[in-house]
């Protein structure tokens, strides 16, 4: 389950080439090799994830780091940016979810901080980029 919210990033690195941008579709710049797949975390700047199951497990290192492994949730983000040929450039925002049912270790009230989430995640860090 999502504790903290997860800005992804999705960019299409033959897309970027073609705008005259070298993201590792070949050897480059950025040292990428031909087709290959990648992502970078913010809170990670200049490192580079090749394996996905390294990603993941990533995301639940950083989150256990600031929520504890208490099943706290909090609303600082994590950002991720994945870059692929394989993908659509799209900005996707996953939230911590709801459940009705008490885990072990989690706090009370955890709905009403959730949908408090929404407000603080999206329409301020998004609102100027939809104008």
């Amino acid at each position: 389950m999502t504790r903290r919210p997860l800005i992804l990033q999705l960019y299409n690195t033959a897309f970027l080439r073609g705008a005259g941008e070298d993201e590792g579709g070949r050897e480059g710049a950025h040292g990428g090799p031909e087709g290959k797949e990648w992502g970078e975390f913010l809170h990670r700047a200049g490192e580079r994830f090749y394996d996905f199951m390294e990603i993941r497990e990533e995301i639940k290192k950083e989150t256990d780091r600031l929520t504890g492994k208490n099943k706290g949730i909090s609303a600082k983000s994590i950002n991720l940016k994945i870059y692929s040929p394989y993908v659509l450039n799209l900005t996707l925002v996953d939230l911590p979810g709801i459940t009705k049912v008490g885990r072990e270790g989690g706090r009370e009230g955890g709905r009403g901080r959730i949908r408090g989430l929404v407000p603080r995640v999206l329409i301020r860090r998004f609102t100027p980029s939809m104008c």
